[in-house]
């Protein structure tokens, strides 16, 4: 879905969600920490979860998960290469989501400063 396909936040129905208090309160300090609303930080992490989900991230094994016991200095290269491999995707779909809302993390798209809002 391109940016100007998203339905704007304000027109699309408010979903109650029930969740433990702990959970809560981790989500509500994350989004302080990234200058969010806790419904930026949910939409941000439910988008970032299915990202790493369709580009197969989510369920890749490192090379660590292979073995038991001390690791050789072999097995620790391909775990760390496969840790970089991973950090490398993540960084460049999280880039791609910043580029699309302007470091938001809300989803929606960066108004053109001379664009006029519809009100």
């Amino acid at each position: 879905m391109t940016d100007k396909e998203r339905e704007p936040l304000a027109n699309i129905a408010p979903f109650g969600l029930r969740m433990q208090p702990e959970l809560k309160d981790r989500i509500s300090a994350s989004a302080r920490r990234n200058n969010r609303s806790m419904n930026a930080e949910i939409v941000h992490r439910l988008e970032m979860s299915l990202l790493l989900e369709e580009t197969g991230l989510l369920h890749e094994r490192t090379p660590v998960s292979d073995f038991a016991g001390p690791a050789s200095g072999e097995q620790i290269l391909k775990s760390l290469q496969a840790v970089r491999r991973i950090i490398d995707n993540l960084d460049a779909a999280i880039d791609e989501e910043d580029r699309k809302d302007g470091g938001r993390g809300d989803g929606q798209r960066q108004s053109d400063p001379g664009e006029q809002k519809d009100e």
